[in-house]
């Protein structure tokens, strides 16, 4: 066999794609589909059949992740109170915390069972 990654066949010692080359693939070729989740749960579905899932305990944890969005651009809207909306991404969320950088973000969700630390299910929300 080999000595090759097992997940994209390129041989050890030789450079991988540039990270760009599969996030322009998913902008341009696969954007308006599912593929990826569906991907996804069958990774799942089999770690539920080979028993590297259990159901017996989950975590779920949350961090932020920058937008694409410039932190000074945005509209004031008044509602209760004053909430701050991108002009360039509505979908984010501003977050502010002290000792945190300030900014458009998206919170990202991941849920893990813990018998073998699978991540079971993800998704995002603006923060």
């Amino acid at each position: 066999m080999p000595n090759t990654d097992w997940c994209l066949g390129i041989p050890f010692g030789v450079d991988t794609p540039h990270f760009s080359t599969f996030s322009k693939n998913y902008e341009r070729r696969f954007k308006d589909s599912d593929i990826f989740e569906e991907i996804f749960v069958e990774i799942v579905n089999q770690a539920i059949k080979y028993k590297l899932v259990d159901g017996t305990t989950f975590y779920t944890d949350s961090t932020h992740k920058k937008a694409n969005a410039n932190k000074n651009k945005y509209e004031d809207e008044l509602k209760e109170k004053h909430i701050k909306v991108s002009t360039t991404d509505k979908e984010s969320g501003y977050y502010h915390r002290d000792n945190k950088e300030k900014g458009f973000m998206y919170l990202d969700h991941r849920t893990v069972d813990d018998k073998c630390n699978i991540i079971v299910d993800a998704y995002i929300t603006s923060s």
